[in-house]
């Protein structure tokens, strides 16, 4: 059995570059506790430091870059179900950061990071017992982290601007991509769209995300791909090409890559879960 909640701590040296975007089938909850790094997730660029974090919900495309921390980084990241937040009266006192399809960005004053840390570290502590009572003592710690950062925590709207920093030709690609990725589109006609070379687009947009831009178009159709697959009856020949993939064999087997099943068990499995 998959387990309902996973947190996990790691440290990343300066030399670290997550080699593609990625996403999950649930929320993640990002923390950087110590160095800073850039986040690249929902076609924006974040310049994040000490203290502060992201909620990613299910499906977001994500990638993290360590490269401006010289003394390395250390991150926590907590895993959760959409159900977890349907819990008495928690997704209404959660707020509305917590309800949206988007990524949601916060940040922890000092005073209040001891705390949320001692959560996590207590949840660690917990993981490493796993009797039979380590899942559900996760399940009621991850509700405390989530009503602790509802409490405390400043969200985007509130947040410094300097915090939000971005390449203005990366993130020019990225919204291209968002409105054309149905179309023939690679890293040529991205160029030209940009009003640059191919080679400065690739090495900016490598510079500033720590992906590639034909890793980061390709992960960008298959999430909506995926998308549709969850919502429509479109057969998946004629959602790989009104995404954008040339061939329905190297959709699906790009897509299994990505998420471990085929397009078909990924929509048996979402018409499942939405009838439970």
């Amino acid at each position: 059995m998959t387990q309902q909640v996973r947190i996990e701590r790691l440290r990343r040296d300066p030399q670290f570059q997550m080699q593609e975007a990625h996403l999950h089938s649930r929320y993640e909850l990002y923390y950087l506790n110590r160095g800073s790094c850039s986040f690249f997730v929902g076609g924006r660029l974040f310049a994040m430091q000490e203290g502060s974090g992201i909620l990613i919900p299910p499906g977001v495309l994500h990638s993290t870059s360590y490269r401006s921390s010289h003394a390395g980084a250390e991150r926590t990241a907590l895993f959760f179900r959409e159900e977890d937040l349907n819990y008495a009266d928690l997704r209404d006192l959660v707020g509305g950061w917590a309800k949206t399809e988007r990524p949601s960005l916060f940040l922890l004053d000092q005073s209040f990071r001891e705390g949320l840390e001692a959560l996590f570290a207590a949840m660690l502590a917990e993981d490493r017992i796993r009797d039979c009572y380590c899942e559900r003592m996760l399940d009621l710690r991850c509700k405390e982290v989530l009503l602790y950062l509802s409490r405390c925590a400043l969200y985007e709207e509130d947040l410094p601007q300097e915090l939000r920093t971005g390449d203005p030709l990366v993130l020019l690609a990225a919204r291209f991509i968002g409105a054309h990725y149905a179309q023939k589109l690679g890293i040529p006609e991205l160029a030209r769209a940009c009003g640059c070379s191919e080679s400065l687009l690739s090495l900016r947009f490598k510079r500033a995300t720590g992906i590639g831009v034909h890793a980061y178009l390709q992960g960008f159709r298959l999430q909506q791909a995926a998308s549709l697959l969850a919502q429509t009856k479109r057969s998946v020949t004629d959602i790989a090409f009104s995404c954008g993939f040339q061939s329905p064999g190297y959709f699906k087997d790009a897509f299994r890559k990505v998420y471990g099943i085929s397009p078909r068990a990924y929509r048996r499995q979402k018409e499942t879960e939405q009838g439970q």
